[in-house]
């Protein structure tokens, strides 16, 4: 629920809309398929948690946070986040980067691709290939 939160905190800021869709998505994919359940959860505990200080409750305050959080997820079209498929798959990978296996890696270029391909939304295979052979090193493949 920290996470949430403190993605939440981050989106609500005062220049929060300028988060990347990278940053975003990133999150609410780690959330899963049930990251709306988890977001719901996550205010109504805020709730109940100001709700037994002995400060007068700012239910109002935190229902804009997580309305604002929502807004800017349906905004930039992230609310699939977690279902959204890698551009290219691992047989696509092996063979940009002329790979003769897989390993552990496999599952950092995916995931890089993933937040690249959040940034780049509308991209191509032939741009996400050409990204791909720039990162080898920032991906850790061999």
């Amino acid at each position: 629920m920290d996470d949430i939160q403190s993605t939440i905190d981050l989106t609500t800021a005062p220049n929060g809309f300028g988060t990347s869709r990278s940053i975003l998505g990133m999150a609410i994919r780690s959330w899963g398929t049930t990251w709306k359940l988890q977001v719901l959860y996550s205010l109504l505990a805020e709730v109940v948690y100001e709700q037994s200080a002995p400060e007068e409750s700012f239910f109002e305050v935190h229902l804009e946070r997580y309305s604002t959080f929502m807004n800017l997820v349906f905004l930039q079209n992230l609310q699939d986040a977690p279902t959204i498929k890698p551009i290219l798959n691992g047989n696509d990978i092996t063979e940009v980067l002329i790979l003769k296996s897989t390993g552990p890696f496999m599952k950092a270029a995916l995931d890089g691709l993933i937040k690249w391909q959040f940034d780049y939304e509308g991209s191509s295979k032939d741009e996400a290939k050409g990204w791909l052979r720039t990162q080898r090193e920032d991906l850790g493949i061999p």
